[in-house]
């Protein structure tokens, strides 16, 4: 899956006119359904053929249970018990099987955790094909919930690579994320996370792209930056507790030897990696 696959294509069919229109949607003979937790997905079949484990839609349409994916195809989703993890099925299933999941888990796992108004406490009912939440009592209206986050790969004057590690990742090395603060611009976020946690002060960002991150709810969007001091390198020693510039030759190479482990394929920090490597 390219950087240019979410960025810049709509795999699934989905807009505001057609989500009201759900219920004729759930009776189309064609119409079908895959069951997803709040962090995986049913499959079906083994890797390289794994595909989504679609079943026809059956019985009435249940909008506390029946939510749209697709209003071309008559995707939709249901919630089930915990299935086979979103984070190993994502980079084998096809692109927009592999949307389908995303959207699914993002639902399932809104669903689950917003079934009451935050502003007067009252249980709410799902409206809009899943992608509403409306309070009888007051009207107030959730809309599933995303948290915005920066990424960035950061390279110095040598065109080296920062590559750091958190205390649980074990050999895993990757780029630099955090959360958007309230109040911030994404360009503001991504100075504040790389000095908090490298100490380095950067120019020169830019855009890389962005990408859906369900694990809960997350938006990841990427930048890539320069670091014109790369000796004033020094992590914070909490959520970073190592980080090394290598250059291409290392990383290939510490890669190759299994030395360390690149972040998951899906993921838009293992495409950050792959455009600087070339």
């Amino acid at each position: 899956m390219t950087n240019d696959t979410w960025r810049q294509s709509r795999l699934l069919s989905l807009g505001d006119d057609d989500m009201a229109r759900a219920p004729l949607c759930w009776l189309r003979a064609d119409a079908k359904v895959v069951s997803c937790g709040v962090s995986s997905v049913a499959v079906d079949g083994a890797s390289p053929q794994l595909h989504l484990a679609w079943h026809p839609a059956s019985g009435p349409f249940d909008p506390k249970r029946c939510w749209l994916l697709d209003a071309k195809r008559a995707w939709f989703v249901s919630p089930a018990d915990e299935q086979t993890p979103l984070r190993q099925v994502w980079p084998l299933l096809a692109d927009d099987e592999a949307q389908a999941a995303v959207a699914g888990v993002a639902l399932t796992a809104w669903h689950a955790t917003y079934g009451f108004c935050p502003v007067c406490g009252r249980p709410t009912v799902v409206e809009d094909g899943g992608w509403v939440r409306l309070c009888p009592g007051c009207s107030h209206q959730q809309f599933p919930r995303i948290d915005p986050a920066v990424i960035v790969a950061l390279v110095d004057g040598d065109d080296r690579l920062l590559l750091g590690a958190q205390p649980t990742w074990g050999k895993r090395r990757s780029v630099f994320a955090g959360f958007v603060m309230a109040g911030e611009s994404l360009e503001q976020a991504v100075h504040r996370e790389v000095y908090e946690e490298t100490g380095l002060r950067i120019d020169e960002v830019r855009y890389f792209g962005s990408q859906p991150w369900p694990l809960p709810r997350s938006l990841m969007v990427a930048f890539t930056a320069h670091v014109g001091d790369p000796g004033a390198l020094h992590v914070d020693g909490r959520e970073i507790v190592q980080a090394d510039w290598l250059t291409r030759e290392e990383v290939r190479h510490a890669w190759a030897a299994g030395d360390i482990d690149p972040p998951p394929p899906m993921s838009i920090a293992h495409r950050l990696i792959m455009s600087w490597l070339g």
